[in-house]
């Protein structure tokens, strides 16, 4: 696949910085799961829901857990099943702080002689995945290579690298580590770097990702008898970027803004299959002012999230700086 051409999956800070421990296969599910509702919140289509109208996904076996595994991703799903998740809201129009807890997966339905499964969601447990709006943030990734990473450790964390890509250095308390990673007791820091970090820096280096990471280990608080053990790991994010051709010639632009911008043009358009699309966004990118229109994006976005305005006004409102700021028309159908 054509690294530009690649939509960006979205999923809330709330799992990216979660407190859980799962494995590589149980990543993955959640990783289609959130494919699947970004689908769904962008029109791009449907989510299912079975005869007592549950919502569902369906997800490949072999996508998620390599060939001919179904029955492991079966027995990885039961598995998920009895893991809870939980977080914080406010009810609208109350001040009444809620505390949700539940679990995600509450069905699983064996597609038999198929690599299917089709999986029945807690509704509750869309908000969690997906919900990025004020105080939460989102995490854009690729799915493709989230699917793809080995490692229950290095999926994860290229999901934090991905929530970090406009910073150069992102903090992490070990014990808070510890605590997100449900790190064995009995790991010290110099099995977090050799187990851990080094396996999922060496993972990302290795796959298409726009995004890396280096990191080291600092100690912030001393103690009086001398130098305490470090507590501090310091990620050093960095950033690949594409070479595109311009009027001007040859520009090095980042991929997760050409990204995020293209996921934006399809959301204005809503004909995902828009052969136009990409060469508004590379029209776009040759004015070198396309933070310009990520910025632009981000507003938008976040105007939606928070509910202070609706989706078909955002698409309007950012056709039209489009055709003004940019001179690229994109149609907006109505969906």
């Amino acid at each position: 696949m054509d690294e530009k051409r690649e939509l960006m999956t979205i999923q809330s800070n709330n799992v990216t910085f979660g407190k859980y421990d799962i494995s590589s296969i149980q990543e993955n599910i959640l990783t289609t799961i959130s494919g699947e509702l970004q689908n769904h919140m962008t029109n791009k289509t449907s989510l299912s829901h079975d005869l007592f109208n549950v919502p569902y996904v369906e997800v490949n076996c072999d996508e998620i857990g390599g060939k001919n595994n179904k029955g492991r991703v079966v027995k990885e799903a039961k598995e998920l099943m009895k893991k809870d998740f939980s977080f914080r809201w406010t009810y609208p129009g109350s001040s009444q702080d809620i505390e949700t807890t539940g679990v995600i997966i509450t069905t699983i339905h064996d597609l038999k002689g198929t690599n299917v499964l089709r999986i029945n969601l807690n509704e509750w447990a869309v908000p969690f995945l997906i919900y990025y709006g004020k105080g939460v943030g989102g995490t854009f990734f690729s799915k493709e290579i989230a699917l793809n990473l080995r490692g229950k450790y290095a999926k994860r964390i290229y999901k934090i690298v991905c929530s970090q890509r406009d910073r150069t250095q992102f903090e992490y308390s070990i014990k808070q580590f510890r605590k997100d990673f449900e790190v064995p007791e009995a790991y010290t820091n110099s099995h977090i770097k050799t187990k851990i970090l080094e396996p999922a820096k060496k993972a990302i280096e290795e796959s298409h990702s726009d995004v890396h990471f280096d990191y080291e280990f600092l100690t912030r608080k001393r103690t009086k008898k001398g130098r305490a053990e470090a507590d501090t790991i310091i990620f050093h994010i960095s950033l690949t970027y594409l070479s595109l051709p311009t009027s001007q010639g040859v520009k090095r632009v980042m991929q997760g803004d050409y990204n995020y911008a293209y996921t934006w043009m399809k959301r204005i358009s809503g004909l995902p299959n828009d052969p136009m699309i990409l060469q508004a966004v590379d029209k776009v990118q040759a004015t070198g002012r396309m933070s310009v229109f990520v910025n632009k994006c981000q507003y938008y976005d976040d105007q939606v999230v928070n509910g202070q305005c609706q989706l078909m006004y955002a698409r309007n409102a950012l056709a039209k700086i489009l055709r003004e700021d940019f001179n690229v028309t994109i149609k907006v159908s109505k969906i």
